[in-house]
């Protein structure tokens, strides 16, 4: 469904991003101060100084944990302006269709961005000032992102209509790969189209992955570098079904654990740095209920091993003897535990993980192994296990073609934008 095509092009461009010198940016501290004002891009009838692109980096240096240095200022200087072009012709589209910001979107996006961060209720302000994060650059972005949503939700998504056969054939092939893995996955997608210089995208990919394997924000690296229409929601992707996007891209993804960064991965139009945050069963891991017994021989923290070794022995006869539940809780009781005996029907999912790790993969009368606990040593007993599998159904189907319509239009209508905008590069 995905097969994004991510081609960049302009009507003009009047010199190269590649690997430009920007002294400007380069205080005599090492600071992104500003020498003097000069006009780093035209886009269309308005300009990008380089205090804009200057602060900007800086700011994407501070939130992203990048080193500080002259350094990664020059290199990450082309993106960066890249960025703010595209910003200024999604602030230039709002204005044509006579779209507004309040002050009540701004408040109500800088409380997302509060919560995501923990940052206390009204201190975005003097959190972003005292990490060194210029705060007008931060609001410029802020009100680029609630431009294009408001764009997106006028011309977009009253206009995306499913077929109900298209639906109905969706969910078919979802229900051909029922029990198949997928991946929810981020990306930091890096076009490598003109006027980009490949060889400087590349180093940029490289950097980029040296720092989120040492500890930088994945998500904060997204919004800052990535050009794909999930770049404002940090990358993510989201559940992605096996054929869904590109094979390169699949097969990297298959390759990793939770968690884990590949990359940078040849994908149309461009490199992808991608994270993949989870992966499950398509349709749901079947939801398993498991009527519990358990038998405690009780010990006190402080136990010798031989004491251990010996509740361990008995505990292992009482699963030996019982043949029944009633007859495992009966002997366990026996043992002088208040603890013995039945604990009902229970999720699976809501177990605590070390008892889950113990029963989730036993049958209906099975036992488990012996297993140290604070009260001492316990032993379960499935007497009933029921699993039931979650059924994909059409409107499910339908709400995950929209919202893939709606990020393949949105992107597909800033390449619009891209195109036939006029952009002169002054650096």
């Amino acid at each position: 469904m995905r097969g994004i095509i991510r081609n960049i092009s302009r009507r003009r461009i009047a010199a190269s991003f590649a690997l430009v010198c920007l002294p400007f940016l380069v205080a005599p501290g090492g600071g992104a101060q500003a020498q003097d004002f000069r006009v780093a891009a035209v886009v269309n009838d308005d300009i990008i100084s380089t205090l804009d692109l200057g602060a900007r980096v800086e700011m994407i240096v501070a939130s992203s944990s990048l080193p500080r240095t002259s350094e990664v200022r020059q290199r990450i200087a082309p993106q960066v302006l890249r960025t703010l072009i595209d910003e200024q012709l999604k602030f230039q589209e709002a204005k044509r269709l006579d779209i507004t910001i309040t002050p009540t979107d701004i408040s109500t996006a800088v409380e997302v961005i509060e919560k995501r961060n923990r940052i206390p209720a009204g201190q975005f302000q003097q959190a972003m000032e005292s990490n060194g994060v210029p705060f007008e650059s931060v609001m410029d972005q802020i009100r680029a992102d609630i431009a294009w949503n408001k764009i997106v939700g006028r011309r977009i998504a009253s206009q995306i209509t499913l077929d109900d056969v298209e639906v109905r054939e969706a969910t078919e092939r979802f229900k051909s790969i029922m029990g198949k893995p997928e991946n929810n996955y981020s990306e930091i997608f890096l076009s490598t189209s003109p006027p980009a210089d490949r060889s400087a995208v590349e180093q940029l990919a490289d950097r980029l992955i040296n720092q989120i394997r040492n500890g930088a924000p994945f998500v904060e690296a997204a919004r800052q570098f990535s050009q794909s229409a999930y770049a404002s929601e940090g990358g993510a992707v989201g559940w992605v079904a096996p054929g869904d996007t590109e094979p390169e891209v699949e097969a990297a993804l298959n390759r990793l654990e939770p968690g884990e960064v590949a990359g940078p991965v040849e994908t149309i139009g461009g490199l992808a740095i991608l994270r993949l945050n989870d992966r499950r069963m398509i349709g749901g891991t079947p939801a398993v209920t498991i009527d519990l017994s358990q038998a405690i021989v009780e010990l006190p923290a402080n136990a010798s091993q031989a004491d251990i070794d010996k509740a361990r022995g008995t505990a292992s006869q009482i699963a030996a003897q019982a043949v029944t539940c009633e007859q495992f809780g009966q002997l366990g009781q026996q043992l002088g535990s208040s603890l013995s005996g039945s604990l009902g029907k229970l999720q699976l999912q809501e177990m605590p993980q070390a008892i889950a790790s113990v029963v989730g993969q036993l049958g209906t009368g099975q036992s488990s192994r012996p297993v140290r606990t604070d009260a001492g040593i316990a032993i379960y007993r499935v007497c009933d296990r029921t699993e039931e599998k979650t059924e994909i159904s059409e409107e499910q189907v339908r709400d995950r073609m929209r919202l893939q319509r709606l990020q393949l239009r949105a992107e597909r209508y800033l390449q619009d934008l891209r195109r036939a905008a006029f952009v002169e590069i002054r650096l």
